[in-house]
């Protein structure tokens, strides 16, 4: 988390990221973001002559990645819950998953 200067500060790892009274377990639409930690291209790099040009060069943990967030309705199925990935985007350094949570 950024603290306002520019410097990041660390997660306090006690804190519950969680909404009071919500219901995880109906329907609704999650957006996640994971980044890896310090930033780090873990997953490919961003390649391009320009802003208009640019676009991400995954590397082969990058596209494995990929593949696993591809399966993971498939996968949550057979453990009986219902999701659909609504979007997914792989970066150099972070993964965006937009999910449908269907009611179990």
């Amino acid at each position: 988390m950024d603290n306002g200067q520019g410097k990041r500060r660390p997660v306090d790892p006690m804190r519950h990221h969680r909404e009071n009274g919500w219901d995880y377990k109906g329907r609704a639409i999650y957006h996640f973001t994971l980044p890896v930690e310090e930033r780090y291209p873990l997953f490919g790099t961003l390649d391009g002559e320009s802003a208009e040009t640019a676009f991400v060069r995954l590397n082969p943990f990058g596209r494995r990645v990929c593949q696993m967030l591809c399966g993971l309705a498939q996968f949550y199925a057979g453990k009986g819950f219902a999701l659909k990935v609504l979007a997914q985007k792989v970066m150099p350094d972070h993964v965006h998953l937009v999910i449908l949570l269907q009611a179990s």
